[in-house]
């Protein structure tokens, strides 16, 4: 049986200076694909940028809510569910 690729649900750009980096997440634990590096002749306008920074604020945020910030509250839960039971 053939392995499936998972597929690429967002890709985000990160600026510094004029380079600039993709990082792909797929639809499997958004884990970060090979990033791909290059340079560009120009820097990114202001508008632009700040669009960008904010997908990439925003993508972040939900991917601590979803994992660290999920697993952390049902590890309080069951710790007090545990001592309920002292």
């Amino acid at each position: 049986m053939a392995k499936q690729k998972d597929a690429i649900v967002r890709r985000i750009v990160v600026e510094y200076g004029r380079l600039y980096v993709y990082a792909y997440y797929t639809d499997g634990n958004a884990k970060v694909l090979e990033e791909e590096v290059w340079q560009q002749p120009f820097r990114l306008d202001a508008k632009d940028a700040h669009e960008e920074a904010k997908d990439i604020w925003q993508f972040l945020y939900q991917e601590l809510q979803d994992t660290v910030l999920h697993s952390t509250a049902s590890s309080d839960e069951e710790e007090a569910e545990s001592d309920e039971e002292d």
